[in-house]
């Protein structure tokens, strides 16, 4: 019989992750233990370390947030103080402990696993001598969470949402169907449940599979499929009057310039009309050359790329035209939001795709 391997894979999120996960695992427990040998009568608490553990390693589960934190520790160290009192030492305590802890954490809804711990601890630290009243108990436990609680809250910062190419408020286009970080939050308080993930991960997540399934039905479809090939071009040297009539008279916002076949850069009304200044006025303008006004940095994709990888582009990043070149750098189609809409459109309407 064979035993399953685990696969272990690392993603650049793991790396980024490990170094921080460490450092605050041991700023905690480096403070707590300073405090341990600073003062005879504060203990270092074992259970503390698997708190720091849960808070480094998963910051966004529900089992290592504040309140899971320091409700589900001391809730279990009130409960299982009460209970070895009442039995006096008898071998139950430590099972009722464990089970009436659990049971508080689930109703206040504070699940932590290391208050388990802190049950036993209690348990075995009262039956042995260790601790003798409960004032003790939380002067070992407190300044620990504490310190916990502090470097996690000056820890975390939440990751910045992309800008908007508008600069408004509004979400960016690929988000605004998909639910919101409240409509989970919502939903995950209508479940008893518990979800090891916050609702702004499940929201990635969502995110994420929307856009592997849309890759999964846009995998035969390139970026060749759906291009314009008979595009209308422009020389370097063309004049800008000639542009100017060109964008009109094709009803296009955007013209690519290109020298032996080859892209070198791309002209719109906008390059032309936001030179105008008190000493050019639009006529003298339109006089010079493209090359003037022309953009030379021009984000380009190959025509054998999947529709779908451009989706972000001319959606969130408020692309308009997406230039496709070969290998060899020669313009050989172009690629607008209209294209994508339509292309899009043909597979949501195709039965292949239900």
């Amino acid at each position: 019989m064979r035993w399953p391997r685990p696969a272990l894979r690392w993603s650049s999120a793991h790396v980024r992750q490990l170094p921080a996960a460490l450092l605050l695992a041991g700023c905690v427990i480096t403070l707590t233990a300073w405090i341990a040998a600073s003062f005879p009568g504060n203990p270092l608490l074992p259970s503390l370390g698997a708190s720091a553990v849960l808070v480094a390693a998963l910051p966004d589960s529900p089992l290592a947030r504040p309140w899971a934190v320091l409700g589900g520790s001391l809730l279990s160290l009130l409960v299982s103080y009460l209970l070895v009192r009442l039995l006096a030492g008898h071998w139950l305590a430590a099972p009722l402990a464990v089970m009436a802890s659990l049971a508080v954490m689930l109703l206040f809804r504070c699940l932590h696993p290391p208050g388990g711990a802190v049950a036993l601890l209690t348990v075995l630290g009262i039956s042995h001598g260790n601790f003798h009243s409960l004032p003790q108990l939380l002067w070992a436990m407190l300044p620990g969470l504490l310190i916990l609680l502090i470097i996690r809250q000056l820890w975390r910062r939440q990751p910045a949402a992309p800008p908007s190419p508008h600069a408004t408020q509004d979400p960016l286009p690929s988000q605004r169907s998909s639910p919101s970080a409240e409509d989970w939050r919502q939903t995950l308080r209508r479940h008893a449940t518990i979800v090891d993930a916050s609702p702004d991960q499940l929201q990635q997540l969502y995110r994420e599979l929307g856009q592997h399934l849309l890759q999964q039905r846009t995998q035969a479809l390139r970026l060749a499929d759906i291009m314009s090939r008979n595009l209308v071009t422009l020389a370097p040297s063309d004049l800008a009057e000639t542009a100017w009539r060109l964008l009109r008279s094709h009803k296009v916002k955007l013209l690519p310039v290109v020298q032996d076949e080859r892209l070198i850069g791309v002209l719109s009304m906008v390059d032309i009309l936001k030179r105008i200044d008190a000493t050019h006025s639009l006529e003298r303008l339109l006089q010079q050359s493209v090359s003037t006004f022309m953009q030379t940095e021009v984000r380009t994709q190959p025509p054998e790329l999947a529709v779908a990888s451009i989706v972000p582009l001319l959606s969130d990043e408020g692309m308009h035209h997406l230039p496709i070149v070969d290998h060899s750098g020669r313009l050989v189609g172009m690629v607008t939001q209209s294209d994508l809409i339509a292309a899009l459109s043909q597979l949501v309407q195709t039965p292949s795709s239900q």
